[in-house]
């Protein structure tokens, strides 16, 4: 197995650098982990529909609310190079975090991320199957309990379960033979549009573990006004305006820990001020769109921090120390 650098910020010479550690850490009573889509801004390199997604401002309001969540790990999804060199310059993440990747030379198009306020021992990334974006693979070396995490981004739209099938499956075999001992957790937008879309084997959903009762949509066009600016005419090409899913999830395979807390988060508009979705006005938008005519609604009655939502979770020790006095 090929292992990867991992970055951490040296202030004195103002610029991320290698960071290398064989040595192991205390392990933490508990630890809080963050999953996140946040829509990539550039499409190969070229502006995606920043008239309508804004995503300088989008990013903005992702990096208050990360800092303001605190997370020990972070795993985002559909990060590009320009994502990456605005992120690093957040002081926060700077101060507390290392990273998976300064600079972008690991992301094809776009990619995952990893932010770790916990040293990484190891880091690699894993080719699935007819996906271009590996996936980070992080070594978190508690003392005698290592923690495995994984960022994933599994391929997209209803009709491709198959392939994430093959995908999730290979992500396991690869997690399970090099790692067959450590505590795993899987976590991502692993694109499941279904309820029914297997759950490997050995694995829990975390959500279902702790909200058995509770839907925990990640991508949810009643509430998200966003998806409708983005997809207008939607309802046409197959999937309702009104569509429902749990696209995010963190599976977990764990022998050490166990989830306590798991809540929805970055699912709030980023300004107060937010209309209800007007379909015929959807319509006529986009026809003027296509004539690069501007009828575009104001993002303050629109805007979402990204079309998907995220996932906060905490994670608590089986068997936590004693405390010392």
């Amino acid at each position: 197995m090929k292992f990867s650098p991992v970055y951490q910020f040296n202030a004195k010479v103002n610029q991320w650098i290698i960071h290398q550690t064989d040595a192991s850490i205390p392990s933490p009573d508990s630890f809080k982990i963050l999953t996140f889509n946040v829509l990539f801004d550039t499409w190969w390199g070229k502006p995606h529909k920043d008239h309508i997604i804004c995503s300088l401002e989008r990013f903005k309001h992702q990096f208050n609310v990360f800092k303001e969540l605190d997370a020990d790990l972070i795993a985002l999804n559909e990060v590009t190079p320009n994502y990456i060199h605005r992120i690093i310059q957040e002081k926060w993440v700077q101060d507390s975090y290392y990273i998976s990747d300064s600079s972008g030379a690991t992301i094809n198009n776009f990619g995952n991320l990893i932010l770790s306020k916990f040293p990484i021992k190891e880091l690699s990334f894993v080719t699935l199957p007819q996906l271009k974006r590996p996936v980070p693979c992080a070594k978190i070396h508690f003392k005698n309990q290592p923690l495995i995490i994984a960022a994933t981004h599994l391929s997209a739209q209803k009709e491709n379960i198959e392939r994430r099938q093959l995908q999730i499956n290979e992500l396991t075999h690869f997690l399970h033979q090099y790692y067959p001992k450590e505590d795993k957790i899987i976590l991502g937008d692993l694109n499941y549009h279904i309820e029914q879309e297997i759950v490997p084997k050995a694995y829990q959903d975390a959500w279902e573990s702790i909200h058995s009762n509770k839907k925990g949509y990640t991508f949810d066009g009643t509430i998200n006004t966003m998806i409708h600016e983005m997809w207008p005419l939607a309802w046409v090409y197959g999937f309702k305006d009104d569509v429902q899913m749990r696209l995010d999830r963190i599976l977990t395979q764990l022998y050490h820990w166990q989830p306590s807390t798991i809540d929805v988060c970055l699912n709030t508009p980023i300004y107060k001020a937010q209309s209800t979705p007007n379909i015929i006005k959807d319509i006529i938008s986009t026809i003027f769109d296509r004539f690069k005519l501007n009828l575009a609604r104001s993002p303050k009655h629109y805007l979402f921090p990204s079309d998907h939502f995220g996932l906060i979770a905490t994670f608590t020790a089986l068997n936590p120390p004693p405390t010392k006095t």
